[in-house]
């Protein structure tokens, strides 16, 4: 019974994980501009986000608490049943054989939240900002210390960078201006860019 209880504990981990470090990576990837779409069409998913793009240190520091939580609970819950089924040296070569692997997959999952970057950032928002409020002393303390090091570090005469690529232009400009004054020789120019 045990047992199984165990192996159950170390595949939500893994689940968890591939949530944690999926999610960062597409709420990082995504266009905030088409998030924004989804925001002002209703989506909640979309809503929060939003809110989490804005304060990106809050959702690293929560991601990174998750990740790394669940890497260490499947790790050492794995390599105890090994070490305990096949003796100390022999249960840590499986497990790190076992372990390897598993990590390329996640490395697939993550290339894979990076590609769907937008769906993937609206489905985890939720998830992720829950999991703020239950990390949130440790993440308050870890966002608060990203917060200054970066404030340290930075070019305070500097204004800050608008940021927006082609595409988001191009979405921008497809959604937003669709019935506007915006001719379509001036469409074409902004194509170009």
């Amino acid at each position: 019974m045990i047992f199984y209880l165990t192996l159950a504990v170390i595949f939500i981990c893994l689940i968890l994980e591939a949530l944690y470090s999926g999610g960062e990576v597409a709420l990082f990837s995504s266009d905030i501009n088409k998030i924004k779409y989804y925001a002002g069409r209703g989506s909640s998913g979309a809503k929060q986000a939003v809110k989490l793009k804005e304060t990106p240190e809050w959702f690293i520091s929560t991601a990174l608490i998750g990740t790394n939580l669940a890497i260490i609970i499947a790790s050492t819950l794995a390599t105890g049943i090994l070490i305990q089924s096949f003796g100390a040296e022999r249960g840590e070569q499986i497990a790190f054989a076992i372990m390897l692997p598993v990590l390329f997959v996640i490395i697939i999952i993550r290339s894979i939240f990076q590609h769907y970057a937008e769906f993937m950032a609206i489905r985890v928002a939720h998830f992720i900002r829950v999991s703020s409020i239950v990390f949130y002393p440790l993440a308050y303390l870890i966002a608060a210390i990203s917060r200054q090091t970066v404030s340290i570090s930075r070019d305070q005469s500097a204004k800050p960078v608008s940021y927006i690529t082609k595409e988001g232009l191009k979405y921008i400009l497809d959604e937003k201006t669709r019935g506007s004054d915006i001719q379509t020789t001036e469409r074409e120019m902004i194509s170009r860019v």
